[in-house]
This record gives C-alpha cells, structure tokens and sequence, in this order.
C-alpha cells in the first residue's frame, strides 16, 4: 500500500520494507501444496481443488475491478481494451494492462494479480515432478535448490544481456521465483528434521534476516536480497510452528492480496493520498471486504473442495 505515497516516518517505511509478503507467500505455498499432494489421490481433484482456491474470489475481485475503473476513471474507455482486460485478469493474463488504461491509479488497475500464472505454472510444476521429487535424498533436493537460486541471481544480474520481450515475459512466469516456492516445498518434504530447528531457532533467523536487510553483503535476485529472502521465510516458518496458538481462524490473506490495489487505486483516481487518515481508511476498508470475500466467496470454495 506504499502506492499511496503516505509520508512514513523513515523507520516505519524501512519496517515496511522489510517484511516482504510476496516472497513468504510464494514459500508458504509451497510448503502447504506438498502437504496437499500427499493427500490428494488423482490429477482431477488436485487441480479442480486449486482453481476453487483461486478463482471464485478472484473472479469476484475482477468484478469489482472493472466496475470501479468505469466508475473512477477520468479518461475515456476504450471498450475493445476493457473486455480484453477483464479477460486476461479472469483468467492466466493478469500481467498484462493496456495502455489505454495505464492512467488509471497507480498505472495499473490491480499490478498484484501477475503472480496467479507463476502460482499456476508452480502448481503444474510440482504435481507432474512430485513423484521422482518424493523419491531423491536431502542431497539432491539442496543441489535444485542451489540451482533455482543460481538461475534466479544470474537472470537479473543479466537481465541487459536479454531482449527486452525475453526478459518481461520470462520474469512473469514462475522461473525467477521457483526457488522460493521450491524453498517451501523442501522444508515440506524434510518438516521433521527442519522444522524442530526452525521452531527452536526462529529468532536467530529473524536477526539474520534484519542484518542482511540492513547491510550491503547480500546478493541480489530481483529487487530483493537472496539471504534477506531465504532467512526471512525460514523465520516465518519457524515462528508460525512455534507459537501456533497465534493461529488465525479466518486467513484472509489471499483476499487482502488481491483486493489491496484495488482499493488503492479507488483512492488514486479521487486525488485522496498522502494522509495518514486515508491511509488506515485504506487499510480498515480492504481488511472489510477481505473479510466479506473470504467468508462467502471463499467459503463457498471450501464447501465445493469438502464435498471431493
């Protein structure tokens, strides 16, 4: 919600910053869809389980999406563009936005959306390898990771060397951030030798995480550093199984993802930014319709997935 360009005190800013959800919700899934793999007994119902996880509140948020840019945006629509939009964002296109309606909010009517292909595209990935995955020692599965991160650090490092089509397209499917997924799928796989040290250890990896945030020794992939990321998901792991009486009834998060921008760009298009009221407004009203999308549209899922 920085989009709102709210004037933070520095050190609330740098807070801010410093939890990044979007790698820890990539980790978390992997960790949770290895533990679903395991009791999911054929293709059909693994995948028709994913989509009612995804799609219902999405395609409700898309709703939502469209009939705010035709009630708030200043400039004329081109309907062509708009159908086409609404399209891709229902289905696996959410990173692509017309220019037409690039000056609508922040410049991107919901920029959160692209990383539903990548989440699909692990989810294809990890239920056709998991098979052999299941079968290779510890060794092999640090060597895959290695790998992905390698993989991950050179692509942006070089990303000047790649066509600039290449590059775009290739950095909105799930190559760049494989590692992370793949991350939460090895602690997965190894929870009963991983998971006692991260529980018991979760406040070191926080410090370590706060210390490569705040240095200059990390190495990069992306926008973020690879050791901040990986030690970052690791104490959110650890602290997840070691308090787990902190454990939220309702998990709205998905909701809040992908409704967060739209209420941003509502606020945009009225000129209401740069305020601290405006600010928590944003906040109380995302975290009331996360709650209304989660209770009904994703309730509505979870009695559709019980019933397979």
């Amino acid at each position: 919600m920085y989009h709102l360009e709210v004037q933070f005190p520095f050190v609330i800013d740098r807070f801010l910053h410093f939890f990044l959800g979007l790698p820890v919700f990539f980790m978390l899934s992997g960790f949770l869809i290895y533990k679903s793999i395991e009791r999911t007994p054929d293709t059909k119902t693994f995948f028709l389980k994913r989509v009612l996880r995804l799609f219902p509140e999405l395609w409700v948020c898309v709703l939502v999406e469209l009939i705010c840019i035709l009630i708030f945006n200043h400039d004329p629509i081109n309907m062509k563009d708009f159908v086409l939009f609404g399209v891709g964002q229902s289905t696996f296109f959410q990173f692509w936005t017309p220019e037409s309606l690039r000056g609508y909010g922040v410049g991107c009517p919901n920029g959160s959306l692209w990383t539903i292909p990548p989440i699909i595209e692990f989810y294809i990935v990890i239920w056709f390898s998991f098979k052999w995955l299941d079968r290779q020692k510890i060794q092999t599965w640090i060597l895959l990771f290695l790998l992905m991160a390698g993989f991950s650090h050179f692509f942006y490092l070089y990303q000047s060397r790649i066509p600039v089509i290449i590059f775009k397209l290739a950095d909105v499917t799930v190559l760049p951030q494989l590692w992370v997924f793949f991350l939460g799928t090895f602690v997965s796989k190894f929870s009963d030798r991983i998971l006692p040290f991260l529980k018991k250890y979760w406040w070191t990896f926080f410090a370590m995480s706060f210390f490569f945030f705040w240095s200059d020794i990390d190495m990069k992939i992306g926008y973020f550093g690879s050791l901040q990321i990986l030690t970052l998901c690791l104490f959110a792991l650890g602290f997840a199984f070691r308090f787990p009486k902190l454990d939220i009834k309702m998990d709205i998060s998905y909701a809040i993802y992908v409704y967060h921008m739209v209420v941003v760009n509502v606020f945009v298009e009225m000129g209401l930014i740069k305020s601290w009221p405006i600010f928590f407004t944003v906040v109380v009203i995302t975290l009331s319709i996360s709650w209304l999308s989660t209770k009904y549209v994703g309730g509505f899922s979870q009695r559709m997935k019980t019933k397979m």
